[in-house]
């Protein structure tokens, strides 16, 4: 059963194709890396990449929703009408 953030993540993907945490220079991940974690092991998310912004040295981990990913969101959707 997918938590109400991880449908959160899942609706902000389905808009974007894919979803990014993120976390500034020398501080610990928050929950949304988490979350987003989760998802990737659930098969509902794929692992893009994870940069640093050179400028602003902030760091970046992109996941692109899968199909499966797609379909529970749909689902849930569904549910919630």
């Amino acid at each position: 059963m997918l938590s109400k953030d991880h449908l959160v993540m899942l609706g902000a993907a389905t808009i974007n194709g894919e979803y990014s945490a993120r976390r500034p220079y020398n501080t610990a991940w928050g929950d949304d890396c988490k979350l987003l974690k989760e998802l990737e092991t659930l098969g509902l998310m794929e692992f893009v990449s994870f940069d640093r912004d050179p400028l602003t040295k902030e760091f970046a981990r992109r996941s692109r929703i899968t199909d499966a990913g797609n379909d529970a969101w749909q689902q849930e959707a569904k549910k919630a009408d």
